[in-house]
């Protein structure tokens, strides 16, 4: 957020706030227009993210792509070191984009989006013991999804930051714990009919699913602010 310019915050903008009035704050924020667009697609995409990488890329590695345990530890390794990469890429690429070429962040953020996707489509697609780039392709371009963060803000008072990346904090930690949790219900339930490569397949083609809904809702939403 910092490569986008630091926001200065008016005296006006600090005051003391009850619970009350954070809840109704967060609130309204939720039920804005810019949030209701954007969030499907950002929190979707991070969502899948962190419930994929912090747990199920390593046992997709071993179980169906056929790594060696420490084969696959080396690319969950890569792909962390990708993820740092890719921070600085977006914050790079979004600078330049934003600042110089007068996009707007969303692009930017929406372009990411599609990278990530691409590489998920990918891994479905291709033979799994080919899926290692593709993996760690996804690990870097995931991290332009940050730029929701810019993106939402911008449609909102200076006063109104925090609880818009609080509230987008929470639904993508909810979101990572349920995408987490039940791919590995999909996994369990559907292994004994379709095999585990099939049920890491069907699972995985399921959050590829959720987040082309994002596109489309993201598409059909009419733009404005809340």
């Amino acid at each position: 957020v910092l490569l986008f310019g630091v926001r200065n915050f008016p005296q006006s903008a600090v005051r003391n706030e009850t619970i009350g009035d954070l809840v109704r704050g967060a609130g309204q924020v939720i039920v804005s227009k810019p949030f209701i667009r954007l969030a499907p697609i950002a929190v979707s995409t991070q969502a899948t993210m962190m419930a994929l990488q912090a747990l199920w890329v390593g046992p997709f590695l071993r179980d169906i792509a056929g790594f060696s345990p420490a084969t696959a530890a080396t690319i969950v390794s890569v792909m962390g070191g990708a993820v740092i990469v890719g921070y600085a890429l977006s914050g790079f690429v979004g600078d330049r984009l934003v600042r110089r070429r007068g996009m707007p962040v969303v692009y930017v953020m929406l372009g990411g989006c599609i990278l990530v996707f691409s590489m998920q489509l990918a891994i479905v697609l291709i033979t799994p013991s080919w899926s290692a780039p593709f993996w760690i392709g996804f690990a870097l371009f995931g991290t332009f999804t940050a730029l929701s963060y810019p993106a939402l803000g911008r449609h909102f008072a200076v006063e109104q930051t925090g609880r818009v990346n609080a509230s987008l904090n929470f639904l993508l930690f909810v979101g990572g714990f349920v995408f987490q949790w039940t791919f590995g219900v999909i996994v369990e339930r559907l292994t004994p009919s379709l095999g585990l490569e099939g049920a890491y397949d069907t699972a995985l083609r399921l959050l590829i699913g959720l987040q082309a809904a994002g596109y489309v809702w993201y598409a059909i939403r009419r733009p404005g602010k809340g």
